[in-house]
């Protein structure tokens, strides 16, 4: 059987971190119903952002694995591309 709390010591301080991030959270949310374009911009911003790390470790990881696997270029080219593509539409 688990026997709950283990250590309250733990949970003091993701408590502590979770107000934290709770109020950036809610100071987000504030802004992005002020300014809902410019909430968009920074949140497609992010996300392209995201995509570009992402497919460039794809091709990282698979030429470090398996060059000849094309499905994990693919991969890595569709999610750099749709990156770079979301960067031109803004």
């Amino acid at each position: 059987m688990w026997s709950y709390p283990k250590g309250e010591e733990i949970f003091e301080k993701f408590g502590k971190y979770a107000k934290i991030s709770g109020v950036i959270f809610i100071i987000l949310g504030l802004i992005g119903i002020i300014y809902p374009i410019y909430m968009t911009l920074a949140t497609e911003v992010f996300v392209t952002y995201l995509m570009i790390f992402a497919g460039v470790m794809a091709g990282y990881f698979t030429y470090i694995t398996d060059k000849s696997d094309w499905l994990g270029w693919l991969k890595s080219f569709i999610l750099v591309g749709v990156a770079l593509s979301c960067c031109f539409i803004l």
